[in-house]
């Protein structure tokens, strides 16, 4: 993430989506979302998108019961907005 945003932005992007390591920190990651913005990488709009680690004890669905993590929003009615 920390290379990425060492170069100046070649553009504005609409969406961000990041999946840092699982040792980076809220605060690291609250930085990069301030470089983000202060540095042109983001566009008035934009939707910044974070992947964080799982919680402990908490097991993911495996095999034929998986489903992406879209669908499962889709099929739980979450409003997800484009």
């Amino acid at each position: 993430v920390q290379r990425f945003l060492e170069v100046p932005a070649p553009v504005r992007y609409d969406i961000v989506y990041i999946d840092p390591p699982y040792d980076f920190s809220e605060i690291d990651l609250y930085e990069c979302l301030v470089q983000l913005r202060t540095d042109g990488f983001l566009t008035d709009d934009a939707v910044f998108i974070a992947k964080k680690g799982m919680a402990e004890n908490v097991v993911a669905p495996t095999g034929d019961d998986a489903n992406t993590y879209l669908e499962h929003l889709r099929q739980a009615k979450v409003p997800l907005y484009v």
